[in-house]
């Protein structure tokens, strides 16, 4: 029983780095750093994009809210600034504003989501639904278990009164080392 609530309790620090993983397997397509000048590159492959940060220490990166843009090849990417000095990603001729590249950030990213991204994350949320319920399907079920170890005779009920209401209960008598 331990090793499966152990197991149930640490199926979702297994699952946790799923998200982390979400981005692995695209193509950093253009980068673009806080003192660069403005940039326009056209894309060379039709795709899913985001615009990512890389962070300083870990390396790890992050996607920028609302980023997501579905290009096809040929059309055009970018970043600029706009008169605040926040950062403006360009695709396809629309512009968003995302603000200042965060300080945590090494630099901003066009990103090439890779095609199986969608499918992937599906899979991510689903095991980690599956997780959480095992975890507390687990949990209930040792606490079932802890309760019912904690009784004498495993009914919850320690009176052996219940046959004749009438009748005092039994005393047990315990020998003790002869």
């Amino acid at each position: 029983m331990y090793r499966c609530l152990g197991l149930a309790l640490f199926l979702p620090v297994l699952c946790g780095g799923c998200a982390a993983a979400d981005l692995a397997g695209g193509d950093k397509v253009l980068k673009f750093h806080a003192d660069d000048e403005p940039v326009l590159e056209q894309v060379r492959h039709g795709g899913d994009y985001v615009v990512v940060y890389r962070e300083r220490a870990t390396g790890e990166l992050w996607q920028a809210h609302d980023s997501r843009r579905t290009l096809k090849k040929g059309d055009d990417i970018g970043f600029t600034r706009d008169e605040a000095g926040k950062l403006v990603a360009i695709a396809a001729g629309q512009e968003r504003t995302l603000g200042r590249i965060p300080v945590t950030a090494q630099y901003a990213a066009w990103y090439r989501l890779p095609d199986d991204f969608d499918a992937k994350r599906r899979f991510n949320k689903d095991v980690g639904r599956i997780a959480e319920t095992v975890t507390k399907a687990a949990v209930v079920g040792a606490t079932v278990a802890g309760v019912a170890a904690l009784t004498p005779d495993g009914s919850g009920d320690d009176n052996d009164d219940d046959e004749n209401p009438d009748e005092p209960p039994t005393q047990r008598r315990h020998r003790h080392g002869r």
